[in-house]
């Protein structure tokens, strides 16, 4: 989901969603933007679970049963390449336009929930001056005990699979005495 401005004719920064959502203004507006399929009801109602169906079929089924709505819902672009050079190409592109960044996939690949890897690959550019590195501390955690946290699985008892956020300290001057 992303926000998108009809007077600007952008998508707004990531993060404001919420802010778009409860202004009410006529000029902003969500649009839903696909990037993958995972389950699909056919014309006899019939569910298809595609989890385990490979990336590319997934993503042509997607592109013949989602209508687009231009910067209402859309298909987000793909492109097939085995070439560093085009991803380049692709990650100055998304820079030049403050897009979030790219996500790579291999196109046998499945979909698997709660899993980091398996074919996918989140590339994020640096801005520069956006942001900045900041060191800070673990003093704490707030705990939580629910299931959706921790995806589902099981009960587990280990504290750390039950961590809901954690509370962290920063240094305040440059960390020397009177500094």
């Amino acid at each position: 989901m992303l926000a998108f401005d009809e007077g600007e004719q952008v998508f707004v920064p990531f993060g404001s969603n919420r802010t778009v959502a409860q202004a009410g203004d006529p000029n902003r507006h969500l649009c839903f933007v696909a990037f993958d399929l995972l389950y699909y009801m056919d014309e006899e109602g019939q569910v298809w679970d595609l989890r385990r169906t490979k990336f590319q079929a997934r993503r042509e089924l997607l592109e013949k049963v989602v209508v687009p709505k231009d910067r209402w819902l859309e298909v987000a672009p793909s492109m097939i390449t085995t070439s560093a050079s085009e991803v380049q190409s692709r990650l100055e592109g998304a820079m030049d336009n403050r897009e979030e960044g790219l996500v790579i996939k291999d196109v046998s690949s499945r979909y698997w929930f709660n899993a980091r890897k398996k074919g996918w690959y989140k590339i994020k550019p640096e801005y520069e001056g956006i942001s900045e590195t900041l060191d800070f501390l673990v003093i704490g955690a707030y705990f939580g005990d629910s299931q959706k946290r921790r995806g589902g699985l099981g009960t587990s008892t280990d504290l750390a699979d039950n961590v809901s956020q954690f509370l962290l300290a920063a240094l305040q001057g440059n960390g020397k005495e009177g500094g």
